[in-house]
């Protein structure tokens, strides 16, 4: 069953940007971009296992809700998820130290409402849907940035943002940059740009056990697609092969 969800976008923070003369665009705000730092060896050994127990899960956010908007649901099976994504990986993010400010016109009368961006790295481990392979490092735009105590600002609905050592399933679309001069701060290395589908709902944390879990449990008011069950990584990305092998059957039949 289709439904809308009204997403949460900003601590009350960033609406006082909204209020004031009208105004372009610009990137005077913008945060100087920061040099990488040194990769974490904790989480993704030499060989390529996963070294759980050094995975990190999110807390629940607790920011309230300012600005909504509507985001349709995508479902509550795999299949959906499937059909709704170009790319489906699981990563280790191990990096997040790219992130700025966009700004978009919030409201009829012209204003203007600084949203904060940040652009983590992953690394891709496993490849269900689309053309990345194991080991290609991509970023992933997200709306909101976090900060060294953990405190996320503008995630959607209180969702946890990706912090360095998650690893997590996403499913993904290619991020479309409408206006590149306003990301030429940030370094994208001529790495491939992605967005989760659904605001939030394509995107999977695993814990130090192995087991995933929906990122839409750490908002304020947690919620789960009702068919969608937390395994284990294994189970999962066994699970996550069959659905493609039927997923890539049903396209090639559409064709």
């Amino acid at each position: 069953m289709k439904k809308t969800i009204f997403i949460c976008i900003l601590s009350c923070l960033f609406l006082l940007a909204a209020c004031g003369t009208p105004r372009e665009p610009t990137t005077e705000q913008t945060p100087e971009y920061q040099a990488n730092i040194p990769l974490s060896d904790d989480v993704i050994s030499p060989d390529g296992t996963i070294n759980f127990e050094h995975v990190i899960l999110p807390e629940p956010s607790t920011y309230p809700a300012v600005m909504l908007i509507s985001v349709a649901w995508l479902g509550d099976t795999w299949e959906q998820y499937f059909d709704a994504s170009e790319v489906v990986i699981i990563a280790h993010v191990n990096n997040v130290d790219r992130y700025g400010y966009y700004e978009m016109e919030g409201y009829e009368d012209g204003h203007y409402i600084s949203l904060p961006e940040s652009f983590p790295r992953l690394t891709v481990i496993d490849v269900f849907k689309g053309d990345l392979l194991p080991g290609d490092n991509i970023l992933l735009r997200q709306i909101g940035y976090t900060t060294e105590d953990s405190h996320d600002f503008g995630s959607v609905q209180g969702v946890p943002l990706l912090r360095e050592d998650m690893v997590v399933l996403l499913f993904l679309n290619e991020f479309s940059i409408d206006t590149p001069e306003r990301l030429a701060h940030i370094s994208l290395e001529n790495m491939p740009v992605f967005s989760v589908v659904g605001a939030y709902q394509g995107a999977f944390f695993f814990d130090s056990s192995g087991y995933m879990h929906q990122s839409s449990l750490f908002g304020p008011e947690p919620s789960t697609s009702k068919d969608i069950e937390e395994l284990h990584y294994a189970d999962i990305v066994a699970l996550l092969q069959e659905v493609s092998l039927v997923n890539a059957q049903n396209n090639d039949d559409e064709q």
